[in-house]
């Protein structure tokens, strides 16, 4: 079985470079276009999430990145991490708590959206689902949930 991905980009580049990380998975109907009407109010998206890497455990960020004149530009939102002596999971079921909004309930508004120019729309079987979407997340996309 596959499931529908509807993934948002800002630019034709953050795009086009997700589209190259995609090539090591089975995507069937993969293309981008630019989007021509704005995000409807009926969306449930997952935002962008930023790598952990060293630099980033480091300088502590956690929270939204972006401008002070334009706080959504650029938002990149990383969840916490506690510390632990455990190994760290790779994986995650896009069903567990994420880091998501809901347009309709008001939980973003449309200006958070409004830098989103591209779209991204593909297939892809169960049981990749749940990686392509942590890597779209992690090149920058806004991916809208679908139930």
């Amino acid at each position: 079985m596959t499931r529908k991905i509807q993934a948002y980009f800002r630019t034709e580049n953050e795009a086009e470079g997700a589209k190259t990380a995609l090539i090591s998975y089975k995507v069937d109907g993969l293309e981008v276009w630019p989007l021509t009407d704005p995000i409807g109010e009926d969306r449930r998206i997952l935002f962008p999430i930023a790598p952990f890497t060293n630099t980033t455990m480091a300088a502590g960020t956690v929270g939204t990145l972006g401008t002070g004149s334009t706080p959504a530009a650029g938002a990149m939102l990383v969840p916490g991490v506690a510390a632990s002596d455990a190994e760290p999971e790779t994986h995650y079921s896009v069903d567990e708590d994420q880091v998501s909004a809901d347009v309709a309930d008001g939980e973003l508004e449309d200006g958070d959206l409004s830098e989103l120019r591209y779209v991204m729309e593909l297939s892809v079987a169960e049981e990749n689902y749940n990686e392509v979407v942590e890597t779209l997340r992690g090149k920058g996309a806004f991916v809208e949930q679908f139930d």
